[in-house]
């Protein structure tokens, strides 16, 4: 009997690869069909379900039971131990079935080549180069509670990370900004640190992560992501992560990952720190 295997997660991308791979692994070693989908009698695998049913052994390797059932997982699974256990033969298997998609909890249709492909095969980063991710747009919404839990890395606390990096050139990545805070807040990054912002294409940005010397990692899955199939060796810093959430474990797919303290800023904050400075200038 053929069974099949989906995944339902809110999040965007980076959100969304960690899910598909576990469909993808189920598709590999026990021929689920991955579908899109929802199917009859599903069972649900959720984050807590994850990690009982899925141990991790003492050398990183998931333990994939053989569940002949109509699976979904719904949740994030974000672990780095599996990430590393099965990125190669993943790598692999996009390049097989290249028409494969990614579907996103804002229902995004992202082809799974996206994570392999090199969009921009004519850049060549010098061995200093520092690719910095900003994830900004969903943190700083203007949403109905501005005092949300919603969040950015402070401005003023990349100096003390960026003065331990050994760099000469600062490449600024994001998504295109589109409120007066992201372009405040880029503005105050590069007035403060150096370095150049290009708008690109998804594709592109990953790329240029994926091929950055030194990465410095956003509290985004995305860039997390981009660490885990660089192109080659990296030296990546991420921030220290202060809340333990059940589906995530993640901490690095990089050898010697460095990690930095920061405050969280909220758009509140931000907004205050750009108004003082401006009275400062006037």
């Amino acid at each position: 009997m053929s069974y099949s295997v989906r995944y339902e997660c809110g999040g965007r991308l980076g959100n969304c690869v960690f899910p598909y791979i576990l469909c993808i692994l189920y598709q590999k070693m026990y021929g689920h069909r991955y579908v899109t989908e929802q199917q009859a009698n599903e069972v649900v695998i959720d984050d807590a379900l994850f990690l009982k049913l899925f141990p991790f052994s003492n050398d990183g390797q998931i333990q994939l039971p053989h569940l002949q059932a109509n699976l979904v997982f719904r949740g994030y699974f974000q672990h780095d131990q599996y990430l590393k256990y099965c990125k190669s033969f993943l790598e692999e298997w996009i390049r097989e079935h290249p028409d494969q998609e990614i579907i996103t909890g804002w229902n995004e249709r992202i082809p799974a080549k996206i994570l392999i492909e090199d969009a921009l095969p004519d850049v060549h980063l010098s061995p200093k180069t520092l690719v910095i991710h900003l994830r900004m747009e969903d943190k700083v919404a203007d949403v109905i509670e501005p005092n949300s839990a919603l969040f950015v890395i402070h401005p003023d606390d990349y100096a003390p990370v960026l003065e331990k990096l050994d760099y000469d050139t600062i490449l600024w990545v994001m998504n295109k900004p589109t409120q007066a805070i992201e372009f405040q807040y880029l503005s105050y990054l590069q007035t403060k640190y150096g370095g150049t912002y290009k708008v690109q294409r998804l594709e592109e940005d990953m790329s240029l992560m994926r091929k950055a010397p030194i990465l410095l990692c956003s509290r985004s899955s995305l860039s997390w992501i981009c660490s885990a199939f660089a192109y080659g060796p990296q030296k990546v810093v991420m921030p220290e992560r202060y809340e333990t959430w059940i589906h995530e474990t993640f901490m690095s797919v990089q050898p010697d990952t460095q990690y930095f303290s920061y405050r969280k800023a909220s758009r509140k904050d931000l907004e205050q720190l750009f108004a003082n400075l401006k009275s400062t200038q006037s």
